[in-house]
């Protein structure tokens, strides 16, 4: 096997023999008439399978319904959920919270890979998330990993997450405006509301979301916040579960 065919093949053998990889570029490189060298069908290879390192998918660039791979460092986890399948089968659902240097999402886990979870993942670990696929829930977008996804643990490959307060807003609460209930797109209630900060000699309009509504309900006009983990959509400012709200005394 060529030198660079073997390091390409080192970035997908959890997922191929070495013989099923050499097997696949011959019948690519026979369909399309020899026209590309085995290095090129090689890497449209790892391409479709989300391990071509230049196709790695920023959190804040994520969209709904696709496929993605993910660098990210577990900052929450919640409590694994047992659930019924409609097939009579039980299955199992945990929920993680990662961050890169661009944002926050919700990583879903299912059935195997919840037994990750406590050990082999913990707050603080790096995964890197290969061949999930992105949903929207509670006007956010998550990524699963599903049949034909794989999580890595601690992956060599992993950037360095930089802890900056870049992600962190400061200032005085001016104005809150009432809570709208609507409903989600799983069909529950669910709350917004906006509120007002004067940070420096600007007004600023954030977006709350969700059960932080309720703690921005506790909180009085004339109060100092800090908000952390905030994201930004169309130039405007959300918090949503992956944030933090809390006074400064």
């Amino acid at each position: 096997m060529h030198s660079n065919i073997e390091k390409l093949y080192a970035s997908i053998d959890d997922l191929f023999s070495k013989e099923e990889f050499l097997k696949e570029i011959e019948k690519r490189k026979k369909e399309v008439d020899g026209l590309l060298d085995d290095e090129s069908i090689a890497l449209l290879i790892l391409d479709e399978m989300g391990r071509h390192k230049k196709h790695i998918t920023a959190i804040s660039d994520l969209k709904e319904n696709e496929e993605c791979t993910v660098f990210g460092k577990v900052i929450a986890i919640d409590k694994p959920v047992e659930f019924s399948r409609q097939n009579g089968s039980k299955g199992r659902v945990v929920n993680l919270s990662i961050k890169d240097n661009t944002g926050c999402c919700t990583l879903v886990l299912w059935d195997d890979d919840v037994d990750l979870v406590g050990d082999a993942i913990q707050i603080g670990t790096m995964v890197k998330v290969v061949n999930g696929y992105t949903k929207r829930r509670n006007n956010e977008i998550e990524i699963n990993v599903g049949k034909w996804g794989s999580i890595e643990i601690e992956p060599e490959d992993a950037p360095k997450i930089v802890e900056k307060d870049e992600n962190l807003i400061e200032g005085t609460l001016i104005k809150k405006e009432p809570t709208r209930a609507f409903f989600n797109d799983d069909g529950e209630f669910d709350f917004v509301r906006d509120i007002w900060l004067k940070i420096s000699e600007e007004t600023k309009k954030i977006t709350v979301w969700g059960e932080h509504t309720k703690t921005i309900q506790s909180i009085n006009v004339g109060e100092t916040i800090l908000i952390r983990d905030f994201y930004k959509k169309n130039g405007d400012i959300h918090v949503n579960s992956h944030s933090t709200i809390t006074t400064k005394s």
